[in-house]
């Protein structure tokens, strides 16, 4: 008889841990700000827990509001700003993409054979320089193409060549000695990339700005994986011929055609979220729909709008299966295509269907941003309001 006092105590103290955990937790995966829309007295949070707190508002300091559980059990304060909630026009249609970079970028090293014969390491690369470095003068001039640094460095007479070259955003300057190759042209053993162009899917685009977002993701170089860093770019349609089945460990494709003579939009910028710009069509006959914000999105039914065939795009329904508020990158929430049709025509998510808008409850949440090589039929989406906070458009 004296067992079960000791029993109920034990159950006690675990369930006071579990609920201490379960607290922590709360706090450690809530972030510290959130944005709701202009008007609001109350931010609402759909969570594991349904939360709520008042906004209050200090002169002079952020808004603020103590998240709690059922109205009494506070969670956590965090800031808050007050925004006015834009409508979008949600696409899913394939744009092609051209871009020339600000600088060229490098993507290997090679080593130099002279006129005599003798092998010589990369200049380049044993003078410090990296892959992803990206070069934007020789001797004092400007380069913005592969073959303007070929024929500034191979014209060159002088035995230094003064580089200056960005890496992590910090512009550095370095002396390379030049090695002559065997046509006798001076040559510093490096291969460079000056442009990159290919299919993805818009986003959204706002009727009344021309503001176009697409992609989720930025252009990379494919070497080195680093942000390509943008001079100038534009979209122009692409059709959508055919499509490899993405497979596990296998990622898949959408093959298109791109209409090279009909532009019909600039890239402003090329940002870790996404392509942003402006469009020089219009979409009158598209209805816009309300942005969610993060507090809002739910796990649950979804679906998305992707174009795997021509020029329009279809409504896939999907499942948000995790969504993780206090990412800040375009990897905020975990999705699962449940739509047979789509995982027969293309096995999930594919390469090109980045950027495909996700609806749900008749709001704009996000975007297709990767798939999961294990498993095409899975992969990331990134918060609509992330996408528009990093554009740099709204600004």
């Amino acid at each position: 008889m004296k067992k079960i006092p000791i029993i109920i105590r034990l159950l006690s103290f675990s369930l006071v841990a579990a609920f201490i955990s379960g607290v922590a937790y709360l706090n450690f995966t809530l972030p510290d700000k959130f944005y709701i829309e202009s008007g609001s007295e109350e931010l609402n949070v759909k969570h594991v827990f349904e939360l709520c707190g008042e906004v209050r508002k200090k002169s002079g300091d952020p808004d603020s509001a103590d998240l709690k559980i059922m109205g009494w059990l506070p969670i956590k304060t965090v800031d808050v700003e007050s925004i006015e909630r834009v409508s979008l026009i949600p696409c899913g249609t394939p744009f092609g993409i051209k871009m020339l970079t600000d600088g060229v970028i490098i993507t290997d090293f090679g080593d130099v054979k002279t006129a005599e014969g003798f092998i010589h390491s990369s200049p380049a690369e044993t003078s410090g320089l990296r892959i992803g470095d990206v070069i934007t003068k020789i001797n004092g001039k400007t380069v913005s193409s592969a073959s303007e640094l070929s024929e500034i460095i191979s014209d060159n007479n002088n035995d230094k060549i003064e580089i200056e070259y960005v890496r992590d955003e910090k512009t550095n300057n370095i002396f390379v000695n030049g090695v002559k190759d065997k046509n006798n042209k001076t040559t510093l053993g490096l291969w460079v990339r000056d442009s990159a162009a290919g299919i993805g899917t818009m986003t959204f685009y706002d009727n009344n700005t021309h503001f176009f977002g697409g992609l989720g993701h930025g252009i990379c170089d494919a070497d080195s994986g680093k942000l390509l860093p943008l001079q100038s770019g534009e979209i122009v349609p692409a059709t959508i011929n055919s499509v490899i089945k993405g497979e596990k460990n296998t990622p898949g494709e959408l093959c298109g055609t791109l209409n090279q003579t009909l532009r019909t939009g600039k890239i402003r910028n090329n940002t870790t979220s996404g392509i942003f710009g402006i469009a020089d069509h219009t979409a009158d006959n598209l209805t816009a729909v309300p942005i969610a914000l993060k507090q809002e999105i739910k796990c649950g039914d979804a679906y998305i709008l992707s174009t795997i065939n021509g020029q329009t795009p279809q409504k896939f329904s999907i499942n948000i299966s995790s969504v993780n508020m206090n990412s800040t990158n375009n990897k905020n929430m975990i999705i699962e295509i449940t739509d047979k049709e789509l995982i027969e025509a293309t096995g999930g998510i594919v390469q090109g269907m980045s950027g495909s808008p996700i609806i749900q409850n008749g709001r704009l949440v996000g975007a297709v941003t990767h798939v999961f090589v294990s498993d095409p039929t899975k992969g990331y989406g990134i918060f609509i309001e992330n996408m528009i906070n990093n554009s740099g458009i709204y600004q």
